[in-house]
């Protein structure tokens, strides 16, 4: 459902989804050499990390919860991702302040 959820009730899963943005922020941010992108990355690391504390999700717009029984190599793709992006923007600006 992703940006649509919170039309739907599901606020926290719009939350989570923010770390989407977040990570296209960063890596504009980082094309602009901004330094906020520092914790943009973070807060996008430690949103889609907060779901794996998740049992239930929102499964459709009426309501209705569905249980998590596991997480598969989507969102541990999706997560390894934001960490690269966010252990990349850490490096790349200490690495700036260092020269």
């Amino acid at each position: 459902m992703g940006a649509l959820a919170i039309l739907g009730g599901g606020l926290q899963e719009f939350c989570i989804w923010l770390a989407n943005p977040l990570a296209v922020l960063t890596i504009v941010g980082l094309f602009k050499n901004f330094r906020f992108t520092i914790v943009t990355s973070i807060a996008a690391f430690l949103l889609a990390l907060s779901f794996l504390s998740w049992k239930n999700i929102l499964g459709s717009e009426s309501g209705v919860m569905g249980t998590i029984v596991s997480f598969e190599a989507g969102y541990y793709l999706w997560l390894s991702s934001i960490i690269v992006l966010m252990l990349g923007t850490n490096y790349y600006f200490y690495k700036l302040t260092k020269s």
